[in-house]
């Protein structure tokens, strides 16, 4: 028997919670649900950019990225401190839109760097974003370790946002230099 078995039935805003917390269900898949969360964000935008190609680099891309990142960080929140005290967990596994979230704060500068990845196809930049992200995330070096400290939904999305931002700069550095 689980937590969650005891409870009353989860309402309408529960299951919305629930829904946006686990990335859309990604968080329940087996076996790493945060790396499935980082996936839904670069698989998106890998067929986002086959359907439409060079859309992910173009000018107007880094804005909506943020944009969606900001949105989807405040629902985070919300939905991540809904589900944490219904499961009586500060962050349960099933919670991955922080990942998805810092995921897409990663790539949201790479339009800045634009001509910069000449050279790099859209591909090698996606991989390279995944995987620094998941490296910070799973490493939390400094101040990112002490954003999991925070309580409720804010602790759960916090860590991640920033490794989100330190990843962006990390790739837009690297763009400009390499």
């Amino acid at each position: 028997m689980t937590v969650e078995d005891a409870l009353p039935a989860p309402n309408a805003l529960d299951r919305f919670a629930r829904f946006v917390s686990s990335g859309g269900g990604a968080g329940f898949l087996p076996i790493a649900p945060g790396t499935w969360g980082s996936g839904i964000i670069t698989g998106g935008l890998w067929l986002l950019n086959l359907v439409v190609p060079g859309l992910v680099m173009r000018p107007v891309a880094g804005p909506i990225m943020l944009g969606a990142a900001l949105v989807l960080a405040w629902l985070g929140i919300w939905a991540g401190d809904r589900v944490a005290a219904r499961l009586g967990d500060d962050d349960p596994s099933e919670v991955v839109i922080d990942e998805v979230v810092g995921q897409l704060l990663t790539y949201s500068l790479l339009p800045l760097a634009g001509r910069a990845w000449t050279g790099w196809s859209i591909e090698i930049a996606l991989v390279v974003g995944f995987l620094l992200f998941r490296g910070l995330d799973i490493v939390k070096p400094g101040p990112i370790d002490d954003l999991q400290k925070l309580h409720g939904g804010l602790g759960i999305m916090a860590d991640d946002f920033l490794a989100g931002i330190v990843g962006a700069c990390v790739m837009l550095a690297a763009a400009m230099l390499l």
